[in-house]
């Protein structure tokens, strides 16, 4: 989802009384994207430098696009993307529009048979040229009594990732989801979409996009209940085809990508951003893999950081007061996925000239751990 989760500085001398030293600010516009505005912000790992002077920052995002418009009908509401999720630019016509049909939470521990979209005719949903088919589902469940599967009383045990309500509508032949925030206690009519992350089979892809409580319900002309725990359920029927219509774009925001701070106290300096080409083509948005960055070690002995790229390979680089050069880099021909990244000493039992050496290890999801020598400057 688009967030803006900044780097903190925290003093743990005292573990009982961790201190403020300072944070990161993202600013208003993306330094990378032009005419992206907040930036995406989605803090995720950092590294100092040997003199810890500086600190490098990964921003890691799997969304290269985020959500632009959404309505419902003529009203504008927000809405988000879903991380592991398909963007609504991935269309052929990059929006999605359409009537919806609701599907209920669609766990796996729902008991509920999620509806078929071959259930219904293009009159019945009301299609138009350029519509999708799709389902409407609720994150969660969390906190409703009728989804009590397990008859525990728990009612938080049952609720699921994402990815696996996207993979119940594929398999029932839907063209995309809209998922809404669960029932919160609260009025979310202009509050921030938040519908959770990940759990997407790659092997079933799921155009996706995440609105609130309060815009489902308006969908189906009901009025929602803020109140918790359930008196009763505010939900239409399973199957239930929407009164509203919906329409939702996406825009290009890059995937993940780097920054260098310097370290001080208070709001903290940044020295520069950078990201691999890729990443802010929109050329390369679909059908390349993920091209954000995921984390940093920096050389305990040089202003030189190793980086883990997913498709991107690992990369090296210089930094320092004038910026993040990229001196290195790996990708396998036949495909990269690197996810773990870390620096070592090359010991005795390492034969020949390596002993001794610093090396760098990466790890690649789809292939193992591979060893590294960085041999430029």
């Amino acid at each position: 989802m688009e967030g803006r989760y900044p780097y903190l500085l925290i003093d743990i001398e005292n573990p009982a009384k961790p201190a403020y030293i300072g944070d990161s600010d993202f600013g208003p516009n993306d330094p990378l994207v032009a005419g992206i505005s907040p930036p995406e912000g989605n803090a995720h790992q950092a590294e100092f430098s040997f003199d810890n002077q500086y600190f490098l920052a990964a921003d890691e995002d799997f969304n290269p696009y985020r959500a632009d418009k959404f309505f419902v009908d003529d009203q504008e509401r927000p809405a988000a993307e879903v991380g592991g999720g398909t963007s609504v630019a991935a269309l052929a016509d990059q929006m999605l529009s359409g009537s919806v049909v609701y599907g209920g939470y669609g766990c796996p521990a729902d008991p509920t048979v999620v509806p078929k979209s071959s259930d219904y005719t293009d009159a019945q949903l009301g299609l138009q040229p350029g519509d999708e088919r799709i389902l409407l589902m609720q994150r969660g469940p969390s906190g409703d009594p009728s989804a009590d599967y397990n008859g525990n009383g728990d009612l938080t045990d049952d609720a699921c990732f994402p990815g696996e309500k996207a993979a119940k509508a594929f398999d029932a032949g839907w063209d995309a989801i809209v998922l809404v925030n669960r029932h919160t206690g609260s009025d979310d009519s202009t509050g921030e979409p938040f519908c959770g992350s990940g759990g997407y089979d790659p092997a079933k892809p799921m155009v996706t996009v995440c609105t609130t409580h309060s815009a489902y319900h308006e969908l189906f002309g009901t009025t929602p209940q803020f109140t918790l725990p359930y008196t009763s359920s505010d939900a239409p029927a399973i199957g239930t085809v929407s009164t509203g219509r919906t329409l939702a774009t996406s825009v290009f925001d890059g995937w993940g990508y780097a920054h260098l701070y310097r370290r001080e106290n208070g709001k903290v300096q940044r020295v520069d951003s950078y990201a691999i080409p890729e990443a802010l083509d929109p050329a390369f948005a679909f059908g390349y893999g993920d091209l954000s960055i995921h984390e940093f070690a920096t050389d305990p002995t040089q202003n030189l950081a190793y980086s883990s790229y997913y498709a991107g390979g690992v990369r090296v680089f210089r930094f320092g007061p004038d910026g993040i050069d990229e001196v290195g880099h790996y990708i396998d021909n036949q495909g990269s996925n690197f996810w773990g990244i870390e620096t070592f000493v090359a010991g005795n039992k390492v034969a020949g000239s390596l002993k001794g050496e610093r090396l760098f290890a990466g790890s690649d999801r789809d292939h193992g751990l591979w060893i590294f020598r960085y041999t430029g400057g």
